[in-house]
């Protein structure tokens, strides 16, 4: 699957762009957007490609492909990433009795 990220700059700057991106998400910076402007930005200035915000905007492939991280997975022992399963049940499909989902999670088909 080919990521779209149509608000970053064209041409040689893509590549600064994306490395501006990479570094407003990692250092916080897009908590900062959110707690003082209310404003869900994957980069510096650079609005979620697709408008996406809440769990789906951390759930987004935008985001794990800048991050590495999906906040839907399982959490090991060793992982200092603590996911948002419980908090995100909808967007992580949660079911009753799967790691970190909520009780309260519909019970698994099978």
């Amino acid at each position: 699957m080919s990521l779209s990220f149509d608000c970053m700059e064209p041409g040689p700057n893509k590549t600064e762009s994306l490395a501006r991106a990479v570094d407003h998400y990692m250092n916080l910076g897009w908590m900062e957007d959110l707690v003082q402007r209310g404003e869900w930005n994957i980069g510096w200035r650079m609005p979620h490609p697709r408008g996406l915000k809440g769990c789906a905007f951390f759930a987004s492939s935008e985001v794990k492909t800048l991050t590495g991280i999906s906040i839907c997975r399982d959490r090991s022992e060793f992982d200092d990433f603590r996911g948002l399963r419980a908090q995100c049940a909808l967007t992580c499909e949660c079911r009753s009795g799967q790691v970190a989902c909520p009780r309260t999670c519909p019970v698994a088909i099978e």
